[in-house]
């Protein structure tokens, strides 16, 4: 029994960690399916694993199916896939590392079967099972994002590289939001932020973002975020509160203003007087600080 053993299109790694680690150089297949059984002279021996990079930087890959058995999916395996547009994962898995599908511009559907019990799909974004963690959510998103309710985590990189996503409606739920966790999306330039404490931000957690509006719930909650990191997620940044009273029309706000607060904020519809009650507006219309 040899080490490393090639079968048609992959190379499988025997020894250790058994893992697949790559695919041979003259392959021109597009629609990859990956099996974790693998056919030797001794028999058939289970290879489980996907090793970290292991098809990192592969632009002939479209498809990916992860057949039953594969259990781990190391870190950056299918980084750099541009041509890749869906991944499916088999109800085995387990366990995948980080920024897994980081750089793949095209990818647009990821499947997870019936039966996992460690990942889900909502929102067309890939989650832990338990709904905590957002691992993914494809490149092609595009326009306003809601992130599911129950998220605490957003991982690293783990919308990396969503050019088309201008809007993201964060949970009241996150706590922290990992490092280039929104790095590259270049037209994002809204953040409603539900959480009535600021989530942990990683380094360069909004890199190369435009953010210029960051609405928070209420004044107090305005001002916390003001004093934190979120303070530096753009050069042009203003702060807003708003409180969302109709889950089924997120589209209308609640501008709410206190006697703190009162002189600090014009409405764009009434621009010669501060905010004075409560008053409905659409998302599309905006409230700005005096100056």
């Amino acid at each position: 029994q040899c080490n490393m053993i090639k079968i048609v299109d992959l190379y499988y790694s025997l020894s250790g960690n058994k893992s697949i680690t790559g695919r041979v150089g003259t392959s021109t297949t597009t629609d990859l399916y990956i099996s974790s059984k693998v056919s030797t002279a001794v028999g058939v021996i289970t290879v489980p694993n996907i090793a970290d990079n292991a098809f990192e930087d592969d632009a002939i890959l479209e498809s990916v199916h992860l057949l039953e058995g594969i259990t781990s999916v190391g870190a950056s395996a299918f980084k750099g896939c541009t041509n890749l547009n869906s991944i499916t994962l088999p109800a085995s898995l387990s366990e995948l590392g980080t920024r897994v599908f980081s750089g793949c511009t095209k990818l647009s559907s990821v499947e997870v079967a019936e039966g996992n019990n460690n990942f889900c799909t909502k929102n067309n974004m890939l989650l832990s099972a338990d709904g905590t963690t957002l691992l993914l959510c494809p490149a092609t998103q595009t326009g306003r994002i809601e992130i599911p309710e129950g998220v605490t985590t957003i991982t690293s990189g783990a919308f990396e590289g969503c050019t088309g996503i201008t809007e993201v409606i964060l949970p009241s739920t996150p706590s922290s939001i990992a490092d280039e966790a929104f790095a590259g999306c270049t037209t994002l330039s809204k953040v409603y932020a539900n959480g009535a404490e600021p989530a942990t931000l990683g380094t360069d957690a909004f890199k190369d973002c435009t953010i210029d509006e960051v609405w928070a719930l209420n004044s107090l909650s305005m001002q916390a975020y003001a004093r934190t990191d979120w303070a530096n997620v753009g050069n042009s940044l203003k702060f807003y509160y708003t409180f969302i009273t109709d889950a089924n029309d997120p589209n209308k706000v609640t501008i709410y203003n206190d006697a703190a607060l009162s002189d600090l904020f014009y409405a764009m519809n009434d621009s010669e007087s501060g905010l004075t009650s409560a008053q409905t507006i659409d998302l599309d219309s905006n409230i700005r600080m005096k100056t």
